[in-house]
């Protein structure tokens, strides 16, 4: 077993199991359209200045036009789509919610797995599935502090929504991973969002007649 890749994947769950916090705390000063740019924002400079250490950019600028549609298309699926929704059931729902909701995203993507290779899902892996539903149930629905409160439907379904979208997108960049370099794809995917995100706040500026616009290039 790649001793790299299961530090990496350790590290990345460590730093995933803070996120609900930091969103709900961050999401109490903006909303999670200015939430989502300062956030892509901050990794397109990340990304930008490891594919200058890694020297990339030569093979960066030499992929074809269809690459960086395919790229710019898949940015606006995540992060644009995934993190506005995902940001926005955050906004609705207590922290403790909406972060084991989302995290239903694997057991999702085993059925999206097994509905398009034709392959049915072992019956061992109904057992995990069930297992890992009630889990999902009582961390989200079993405190007594949750239990006494009105959660909003919209924001389940967002919840829910979100963990779909993460699945697909695994899904869709599963099928790429070895014909493209990971640091490069998801540089490329960054900028659809910082763009959407730009065009978003100029308009909010107008509309509540601030008399400034916003404008980040």
């Amino acid at each position: 077993m790649n001793s790299r890749a299961m530090a990496s994947a350790s590290l990345a769950v460590l730093s995933w199991s803070t996120v609900a916090t930091a969103f709900k705390l961050a999401l109490e000063h903006l909303t999670h359209f200015e939430l989502l740019l300062i956030a892509s924002c901050t990794s397109l400079l990340i990304f930008t200045l490891v594919i200058t250490v890694q020297h990339k950019w030569a093979p960066l600028l030499l992929l074809a036009k269809r690459r960086w549609t395919y790229y710019a298309l898949l940015g606006l699926l995540n992060p644009v789509a995934y993190y506005l929704i995902l940001f926005k059931s955050y906004s609705l729902l207590p922290a403790q919610v909406a972060q084991p909701i989302n995290y239903v995203w694997p057991i999702l993507l085993t059925v999206l797995l097994a509905l398009f290779s034709r392959r049915a899902i072992p019956h061992t892996k109904y057992v995990g599935l069930i297992i890992s539903l009630s889990g999902v149930a009582f961390i989200s629905l079993g405190s007594s502090e949750i239990g006494h409160l009105h959660l909003s439907a919209f924001g389940l379904f967002l919840a829910v929504s979100s963990a779909l979208l993460w699945a697909v997108y695994w899904l869709i960049t599963d099928k790429e991973k070895d014909k493209a370099d990971a640091t490069m794809s998801l540089f490329l995917c960054l900028p659809s969002n910082a763009i959407k995100n730009d065009l978003q706040w100029i308009e909010e500026g107008f509309l509540k007649l601030n008399g400034i616009v916003y404008i980040f290039v």
